[in-house]
């Protein structure tokens, strides 16, 4: 774990066909990342991606959404992380799936 910045994780079940492993799929995403998130891990179902700026974490993991769903993955492709509001889990369709330790006002 780094403590520059906010990780988030992205698992998968399978790749889409036309991507011939996760490093591929590494590649894509990092070209779309640039300056805003470095991808720290990849392996056979998932990666991992340090996001530079945490107050940004919302707008990334929905621009990742979006484009791994162009790509083509599994609607059972999930982004998770953890700040100070709690543990976060979307799925490729940008949809929050679960949030823990949020505090109600």
């Amino acid at each position: 774990m780094t403590t520059n910045g906010l990780m988030v994780d992205i698992a998968w079940p399978e790749l889409p066909r036309g991507i011939a492993g996760p490093d591929e799929l590494a590649d894509q995403l990092d070209a779309s990342l640039r300056d805003r998130a470095g991808i720290t891990s990849v392996d056979q179902h998932g990666l991992a991606v340090c996001v530079y700026r945490p107050g940004e974490v919302e707008a990334l993991a929905a621009d990742l959404a979006d484009r791994l769903s162009i790509i083509g993955m599994s609607d059972r492709t999930y982004l998770s992380w953890r700040d100070d509001l709690g543990v976060h889990r979307r799925s490729v369709t940008g949809r929050r799936m679960a949030t823990t330790g949020r505090r109600v006002a």
